[in-house]
């Protein structure tokens, strides 16, 4: 798995600093958007930040349950010109009962009640259905359906 994630970690940062050469589509700028995942987050904010282009304002970025904290990630967002897939109040689809951003990526600490829920929730990360698991789906989603029904 580590070297999963290090490959990972490799492509993205490739891809971050040949970003030039990606970006250049028919027809004009192709823009990109990223959802970055769970530990997806920090790697996707470490492979951004140690890029040496120092525009990626063809990139936009919406962190899924990340494990990243936010002041890393808007810092480097501003730093390197990243826009929102959306409006920057969608920057993070955390749900308040997901362990992994509320108490990896320090966002309890802006409502500490959110650390009681992660904690209580626990369980559910790991034992619920994809559809019932705090980490799983974008907080706030609930609109996925199974085609034909």
């Amino acid at each position: 798995m580590e070297s999963l994630c290090k490959l990972e970690r490799k492509i993205l940062k490739n891809i971050c600093q040949n970003s030039w050469w990606s970006a250049k589509g028919e027809g004009g700028i192709l823009l990109l958007n990223w959802v970055a995942h769970s530990r997806g987050g920090v790697e996707f904010v470490q492979a951004a930040k140690d890029s040496s282009v120092k525009d990626l304002s063809q990139n936009s970025v919406v962190f899924h349950a990340g494990a990243n904290t936010q002041f890393s990630a808007n810092s480097m967002m501003i730093n390197k010109k990243i826009g929102d897939v959306a409006l920057d109040v969608f920057r993070y689809l955390d749900s308040p009962n997901d362990l992994v951003p509320q108490i990896v990526g320090l966002r309890a600490l802006e409502n500490p009640l959110n650390f009681l829920r992660s904690i209580v929730a626990t369980p559910c990360v790991f034992l619920c259905s994809p559809e019932n698991s705090p980490h799983t789906l974008p907080y706030g989603w609930n609109n996925l359906k199974k085609e034909g029904n």
